[in-house]
């Protein structure tokens, strides 16, 4: 999932079929960001890290399923 490039994470994130429906359901896409912003800060909240910087672009596969590309940059983040 993450590969650790010294100055930061990158990583990829497949959401499952219930998530992506959820998303791609909403007409507004900055609600679904709001959606995934939401998610994920709350993911990270329960590991104890807060007030992460990051970046994350939404893209489809050739197959046409919803994935993320995202980068969490600087230190602090355990990339295991």
């Amino acid at each position: 999932m993450g590969h650790d490039h010294g100055c930061g994470v990158a990583v990829t994130l497949n959401p499952g079929f219930d998530r992506e429906r959820s998303y791609m359901a909403q007409a507004n896409k900055t609600r679904v960001t709001r959606l995934f912003q939401n998610s994920l800060n709350r993911a990270l909240k329960e590991i104890g890290q807060t007030g992460l910087e990051y970046a994350f672009l939404f893209e489809f596969s050739p197959q046409g399923r919803l994935h993320l590309h995202g980068v969490f940059p600087g230190t602090g983040v355990d990339s295991r």
